[in-house]
This record gives C-alpha cells, sequence and structure tokens, in this order.
C-alpha cells in the first residue's frame, strides 16, 4: 500500500475514534456523530485512492 493512503487511513481512523469516545463519554448520543462522519468519510477517501492506485497499476 502506499504510504500516503495508509496515512490517510490512520488520521480517519483518528477521527472515528474520537467521535465513537465522544459519543460514550458524554450524556447526549449525538455529541460526537459529526466527528465520526468526518471519520468515515475520510477513511472512504482513502479506500477509493487505494482502488484507484490499484486499476491504475494494472
Amino acid at each position: 500500500m502506499d504510504k500516503n493512503v495508509i496515512r490517510i487511513f490512520i488520521l480517519g481512523f483518528i477521527w472515528v475514534i474520537a467521535g465513537i469516545v465522544m459519543s460514550v463519554s458524554k450524556e447526549n448520543s449525538g455529541n460526537g456523530s459529526l466527528l465520526l462522519a468526518i471519520g468515515l468519510s475520510i477513511e472512504s477517501v482513502a479506500l477509493m485512492l487505494f482502488f484507484w492506485k490499484k486499476i491504475n497499476k494494472k
């Protein structure tokens, strides 16, 4: 895997973990949903880049 794709995935994973921690630790369940959504979108970008680079190598 490309180092940039791994970095983007790790960044998204950190956002997802932060969103989960915010939702669990606060009384309101909607506090971490924005962080979770941002993290999942970053991870989807990393997944698209991974497949894009795999397709272009063939």
